[in-house]
């Protein structure tokens, strides 16, 4: 049985100078699915914002 999982990122927002925005996204750790459904997680860093997304690993693309 494949565990599922999902993928914890870091999202960073900063602006230009031109007043813009871009985001960096930084992958800290992952996250696993326990039988009870609850969530497992594992941090490789800690986020400096304190602000994490988890998404899925097929989804998630580069922005």
């Amino acid at each position: 049985m494949k565990k599922e999982y999902q993928q914890l990122w870091m999202v960073e927002e900063n602006k230009n100078s031109n007043g813009q925005s871009k985001s960096f996204w930084t992958k800290v750790g992952v996250a696993f699915k326990n039988r009870d459904d609850s969530w497992s997680i594992e941090l490789q860093a800690i986020p400096v914002n304190g602000k994490l997304q988890m998404r899925p690993p097929k989804k998630m693309e580069v922005l």
